[in-house]
């Protein structure tokens, strides 16, 4: 049997118009990777599939430093300085016993008191500012792998930014312990003092980049590895 050569060809429909941007709660989002319609506006993904958020801090790998892993750095500095005071209180309280037994009385020799507290503070300033200039981070913070930083472009500490990060954080300490002599004027002294670290420690623990008062001052930050 044989085809009737005079019959048309079957019709084949028109492909579907393609839908206009916005024409519906089906309408792919600007990648084309998902809908866009009521309720799921922003919940398209970039091509490759979703990326999470990059985590809070100055840089990819780094964050900024929690206040206890800073305040053991600090004790382990202190530590470390507290061994040339020791050597000096050490060759002072060898001169008093000399003098006490070659004159059979015991004087409190007040300047050389005065004397060993200033050489420790000037050992305190050159032990800070030097580490944080030169390797960006003391002893103690190096150890815990803790960096402190210019704020603006994660530089070494300048010089002025390093004698004002010494002066709020350790210049109250040292001027407590150049106070000798007169144990009201001491006493007060060292309250005072004990309420300012506490004034640091609180503005560093509550900031959202943990820079206390002394670091918003120096304009720096203390950031660590993740």
């Amino acid at each position: 049997m044989t085809s009737d050569p005079q019959m048309p060809p079957p019709e084949v429909a028109p492909p579907p118009a393609p839908p206009t941007s916005g024409a519906g709660p089906t309408d792919p989002g600007p990648t084309g990777a998902g809908p866009t319609g009521p309720g799921t506006a922003g919940a398209w993904s970039p091509p490759g599939g979703w990326m999470p958020p990059p985590p809070p801090g100055p840089a990819p790998g780094l964050a900024y430093a929690d206040f206890w892993i800073r305040l053991i750095a600090y004790i382990i500095d202190s530590i470390i300085l507290v061994i040339p005071g020791m050597i000096l209180n050490a060759i002072f309280v060898t001169r008093t016993a000399v003098v006490f037994f070659d004159t059979g009385r015991l004087e409190v020799n007040v300047t050389g008191l005065v004397l060993v507290a200033l050489v420790q503070v000037v050992i305190s300033w050159a032990y800070f500012t030097y580490t944080w200039t030169h390797y960006r981070a003391s002893p103690g913070q190096r150890i815990l792998g803790m960096l402190v930083l210019n704020e603006a472009d994660g530089s070494a500490l300048t010089s002025n930014q390093a004698m004002t990060r010494w002066l709020y954080l350790a210049g109250p300490g040292a001027l407590s312990s150049l106070i000798t002599g007169h144990a009201v004027i001491g006493a007060v002294v060292g309250l005072l003092v004990f309420g300012w670290y506490v004034y640091l420690a609180y503005t560093t623990a509550t900031d959202p980049k943990r820079q206390g008062f002394h670091d918003r001052s120096a304009r720096t930050v203390v950031v660590r590895a993740l």
